[in-house]
């Protein structure tokens, strides 16, 4: 954490009494982004423009499907496409593919980068001594391949622990079946798929602050950095991401429109919090992992990797 993120974090709790982290990491963000929120939206406009990619892509297959089913013209023309054989349905086929494979790259490829290239900003949002740029959004293609792996390293882990979750829930639901001829044994399987799902994402929740604050640390070693910093916290983040869902209602009153606001608070907070949980999980960490124990020695952050 930066000397002037630990001073406001102080002074916060000084101010106001509170020993909450989330509600502390909270007050810092707003803190931190006083001021600045007019910057800080301009760079979340820009990660929902990139989006517009994907809209198009959606649009068009969304389109295609639905004239092939109407009665006009267009309608008609696209059933002859699909069902009159030939070049005709060669060339439905291809443009079904291209758009298929352009929605697929996009979203699993491009969004996992621009996700971590947003992540990036959380140190500049977090302290008011760093100028707030829009084209640092922008730099995270720098590190193109640590965003995209991060993503695939932690989806990886996430299914693996759902298979697991299928297979504890297909033998609870089948022993309970069997000793009580219960037709709601088959529940078991989705309750304890989503309870393995959850609980491990909040393992991994903080992968992309480790990532970020520590550029040193492989990217296959995040996880595990992660699960340190959060083994006793992972109900506490999860009721700390409930208290932002009055924010997300009003976001969905606005048309997503408070969205640009709410993204960089979310981020800030979560960085904050992470920052205080980290220096009480050194040890432990340590202890586990000494082949990463630099973990108690993070980078300048964002002013190192803009060097």
């Amino acid at each position: 954490m930066s000397e002037n993120q630990n001073d406001m974090l102080e002074v916060v709790d000084n101010q106001s009494g509170n020993k909450d982290p989330g509600r502390m990491a909270k007050a810092a963000a707003r803190a931190s982004l006083k001021g600045r929120w007019g910057k800080s939206a301009v760079i979340s406009l820009q990660f929902v423009l990139t989006m517009i990619p994907f809209i198009i892509f959606y649009g068009l297959f969304i389109a295609v499907s639905f004239a092939s089913a109407s009665d006009d013209s267009t309608g008609d023309f696209v059933n002859r496409c699909m069902f009159g054989g030939g070049a005709g349905l060669l060339t439905f086929l291809g443009l079904f593919l291209l758009f298929y494979v352009l929605m697929l790259a996009y979203i699993y490829v491009i969004v996992p980068v621009l996700t971590y290239s947003f992540y990036r900003c959380a140190p500049m949002f977090a302290d008011k001594n760093m100028t707030l740029s829009a084209k640092e959004f922008w730099k995270g293609f720098k590190f193109f391949g640590r965003g995209l792996g991060l993503f695939w390293w932690n989806a990886l882990w996430l299914f693996l622990w759902e298979l697991a979750g299928i297979g504890i829930g297909a033998v609870i639901g089948f022993v309970f079946g069997l000793a009580t001829n219960a037709s709601v044994a088959g529940l078991f399987i989705p309750v304890i798929v989503f309870g393995f799902v959850i609980w491990k994402s909040y393992s991994y929740s903080m992968a992309f602050f480790v990532a970020v604050d520590y550029p040193n640390i492989p990217v296959t070693q995040t996880l595990n950095a992660s699960k340190v910093v959060t083994e006793d916290s992972k109900f506490y983040l999860f009721c700390f991401d409930l208290s932002f869902i009055g924010w997300y209602l009003l976001c969905i009153l606005s048309l997503g429109i408070g969205m640009l606001w709410l993204a960089p608070y979310y981020v800030t907070s979560k960085y904050n919090l992470f920052r205080t949980m980290v220096p009480s999980s050194i040890t432990n960490f340590e202890r586990k992992f000494p082949e990463v124990a630099q973990l108690n020695a993070p980078s300048e952050n964002l002013s190192k990797e803009q060097e």
